[in-house]
């Protein structure tokens, strides 16, 4: 019966998928729903999956999650990088190493606080549950916020400005050639929130920058939409 109830069906009434033992709730919460979008999941007391748009996961163990990840994965998308069941990333539509927003759902209620968010890839791996995803800076057992990045939300770019994050010093190092060639390898391939640090490890410390963009560069990005869903790639 515990199996039956753990089955992840689509609701009838919308396009989301649940644990069939939440269907009945989630109809109650679905059928107040005009526009299912991420809205939805700033609401929604269970478990979901709505393609194209995000999931509410649950965070789980994974002994030796660095063998199921890709093996040319560096820098930036190694500390970044989720796992994810195939079938969990068939429901979303979503292809490996595709970008998303993870953000912790906070039992307080206070769930919209875009400051939580970070960006992450995903991976697929079979030994994570559906509805789950496993990530090496999430606690165990505790539900996160899962928003896709839209492809038009994507602004790529060769290069970047940094500077040292609020209350950060400017180092001597920061001047070496050694450790700019180190950050460009680093973030190569990161996805980096406009309005968020970017962190680099560096011999196992921990160096944070702001992005820094003109006033033309920063209204150019707002207007392909709101903070959260834009992301800058380095390639």
């Amino acid at each position: 019966m515990s199996k039956k109830k753990n089955t992840i069906i689509e609701c009838s009434n919308c396009i989301c998928y649940v644990h069939a033992k939440n269907l009945d709730l989630h109809q109650k919460e679905c059928s107040a729903i005009k526009e299912y979008n991420a809205e939805f999941l700033l609401t929604s007391s269970v478990n979901i999956i709505m393609p194209n748009v995000g999931a509410i996961v649950t965070s789980q163990s994974l002994p030796n999650a660095a063998n199921f990840l890709p093996p040319d994965i560096i820098g930036w998308e190694k500390r970044n990088v989720i796992l994810m069941h195939p079938e969990t990333m068939a429901k979303l539509q979503m292809l490996p190493r595709a970008p998303c927003w993870l953000t912790v759902i906070a039992t307080s209620g206070n769930n919209n606080n875009a400051n939580n968010a970070q960006c992450v890839t995903v991976w697929p791996c079979d030994e994570v549950k559906e509805m789950h995803i496993f990530f090496q800076n999430a606690r165990i057992c505790v539900k996160y916020r899962l928003n896709i990045v839209n492809t038009e939300n994507i602004k790529k770019v060769s290069t970047i400005q940094l500077r040292p994050s609020s209350g950060r010093h400017f180092l001597p190092i920061y001047a070496k050639k050694h450790f700019r060639d180190y950050m460009a390898t680093y973030l190569s391939n990161g996805y980096l929130g406009i309005n968020l640090p970017v962190c680099i490890y560096y011999y196992g410390q921990e160096h944070c920058f702001d992005i820094v963009l003109s006033e033309a560069e920063m209204l150019k990005i707002l207007t392909i939409s709101s903070d959260l869903s834009t992301v800058m790639l380095l390639k």
